[in-house]
């Protein structure tokens, strides 16, 4: 074999390990931009979350305004749509306690009043990727004593 016929093997060869290679490279690629999009979709979730408590732990009057909670937590999240946000209010009688309801009179101990905000965002990815679902449920929950 010629040093001519050589050359021309080694160049296929190499055609077909960049071939290989860049399919990989490219997919690894594609998946690091979406789970980096994911990423991004989860603190704005948390953030928005955070937001609506901090709302509506500014005053005794402010936590009962669900809808400005979920407002103030859908603004902070604005860059992010479908978002869903709900509000709530509940009562323990004593720290860590049972949820109640805050029109309940605690027999023993100061009763705690608390907001409750939980912001919901479902993100799907660009591609399908193996072994990964295209879609996945994003949650965040925030919860703040406000009495």
């Amino acid at each position: 074999m010629t040093v001519e016929k050589r050359g021309r093997r080694r160049r296929g060869n190499a055609s077909i390990e960049l071939a290989l290679t860049a399919t990989f490279m490219i997919t690894a690629m594609f998946g690091i931009i979406d789970f980096g999009r994911m990423f991004g979709v989860a603190s704005a979730v948390s953030s928005a979350a955070r937001a609506g408590t901090m709302y509506g732990s500014q005053d005794v009057a402010r936590s009962s305004d669900f809808n400005g909670m979920q407002t103030a937590a859908k603004n902070d999240g604005q860059n992010v749509q479908g978002m869903t946000a709900t509000a709530t209010q509940f009562c323990t009688c004593s720290l860590g306690g049972a949820q109640q309801s805050c029109s309940v009179t605690c027999s023993s101990g100061v009763k705690r009043t608390y907001v409750k905000v939980v912001v919901g965002q479902t993100f799907s990815t660009a591609f399908q990727y193996p072994l990964v679902p295209q879609s996945t449920n994003l949650s965040s929950t925030s919860i703040v004593r406000i009495q």
